[in-house]
């Protein structure tokens, strides 16, 4: 808010339409804002590309805004989306909302909101992300090439990957076991710092054996980001059971690009594709580059949904989606320059 005030002084901005305005050509990013001011006015921004969901609703002349609906649904069913470059504001003297459209859109979706980030009970701009992740589950299904059999079980890695487990699951018609619960006492390891991440992943699945033994077991993650999460579970499945087989299935393509629109991905070097890949081809990897991350892993096999499955699951084109940490396009100038640093330093 320090800010914004500098900025309306600074320039002679005496509204928040203009504030808004000001801030979207000055800044290169991903970002919503809500700002409360001394006298009771009230707005909130969605920038005109829309990376990150932003919602309202309304309830006994109660403003409620939240990044996702699921969090509002307890207060009210009155929930509406905020559109990319869209303000709403709400005057301190008259509690009515009202919606400006101070930027033409440019919609650039992060496409792992719908894949892994959002609850999997949120709505975002009118796609719901359960089925969405059962799609990208069921997409990942088609390009299936092992033989199946009846001691063929499917295993989601919980809880965000379930409904992608479904949706495979019901494809290939597999029956789902539950050979790996969660802790529900731990926290996402994925925004932890490096230092402790491998203490939390010790902390965070429980294996269960019986439901493992004997299995030719097909384990499906949402997304495959640094890998370390991932490798240590494979790593304590095996010494706590014995499956027949590991084939890992990932819901989305491999991450071989930094994000700079929010998302903790900085670096090439963190990820896990770049040791493989320069770079994501369409359709299926290459087979030695499967083996070879299927070897990392010590696994029978590795699948990644294709890039051109991801915006057909979440039904908005491609245009319209910012995947640049899969294909390495990124939608605005500064997205590019980063990355084109990242590779000549």
């Amino acid at each position: 808010m320090l800010i914004i005030t500098k900025i309306m002084q600074s320039q002679s901005i005496g509204n928040f339409a203009e504030v808004f305005n000001y801030l979207q050509n000055q800044i290169d990013g991903a970002y919503n804002i809500a700002i409360l001011n001394g006298k009771g006015d009230f707005a909130a921004y969605r920038d005109k590309h829309g990376f990150r969901p932003l919602c309202y609703g309304v309830q006994d002349n109660i403003l409620f805004v939240a990044s996702e609906d699921s969090a509002l649904r307890p207060f009210t069913a009155n929930i509406h989306p905020v559109q990319p470059g869209e303000m709403l504001t709400v005057s301190g003297d008259n509690p009515v909302v009202e919606r400006e459209q101070i930027q033409n859109p440019e919609p650039a979706h992060c496409y792992l909101e719908w894949a892994y980030f959002a609850n999997v009970a949120t709505t975002i701009d009118a796609i719901p992300v359960y089925l969405t992740r059962v799609k990208l589950g069921r997409g990942l299904a088609d390009i299936e090439d092992q033989k199946l059999d009846n001691d063929c079980v499917v295993i989601a890695i919980p809880e965000s990957a379930r409904a992608a487990g479904k949706g495979f699951s019901d494809k290939l018609n597999l029956p789902v076991s539950e050979g790996i619960i969660k802790n529900i006492y731990s926290g996402r390891t994925f925004i932890e710092p490096p230092g402790t991440r491998s203490q939390k992943i010790e902390e965070k699945y429980l294996i269960i054996p019986e439901a493992i033994d004997g299995k030719r077991i097909f384990i499906v993650d949402d997304s495959l980001i640094r890998a370390s999460t991932l490798k240590f579970l494979i790593q304590s499945l095996k010494k706590q059971a014995s499956p027949r087989e590991i084939h890992l299935r990932i819901a989305a393509p491999p991450v071989f690009a930094p994000c700079y629109y929010g998302i903790d991905i900085p670096t090439p070097k963190e990820l896990f594709a770049p040791q493989f890949m320069e770079q994501l081809l369409s359709g299926q990897l290459p087979q030695d580059i499967l083996e070879k991350m299927a070897q990392y892993f010590d696994v029978d096999s590795i699948r990644f949904l294709p890039v051109e499955s991801m915006p057909k699951a979440i039904g908005i084109d491609t245009g319209k989606l910012c995947m640049a940490c899969i294909t390495g396009k990124y939608p605005t100038p500064a997205g590019t320059k980063n990355y084109s640093n990242t590779k000549n330093p």
